[in-house]
């Protein structure tokens, strides 16, 4: 499998585990609020370290590639603005 394809399968699986991150955060939402912000960083930040870990593999490093281009864009994009706007 070329490096194109596998960059893009990892843009798909970012796509689900942002999506899934997202309809975890909605299940814990009320619990989250005594946790603190940290906490949002914690649900969100998984799948970036796993692309940081994928990386390390050379088999898997595009995949890796793919998460986290889907991360920084997940990152800019929603979840920043988002957790400035609930904890100001």
């Amino acid at each position: 499998m070329g490096n194109g394809a596998k960059v893009g399968i990892g843009t798909g699986i970012g796509c689900l585990s942002y999506i899934v991150a997202f309809v975890l955060f909605l299940s814990v939402i009320s619990a989250l609020s005594f946790a603190g912000t940290a906490a949002y960083f914690v649900i969100f930040g998984l799948p970036v370290l796993i692309g940081i870990g994928l990386l390390f593999s050379p088999r898997s490093r595009g995949i890796g590639v793919g998460m986290l281009i889907v991360s920084a864009a997940a990152w800019l994009i929603v979840i920043g603005p988002c957790i400035g706007l609930i904890s100001g």
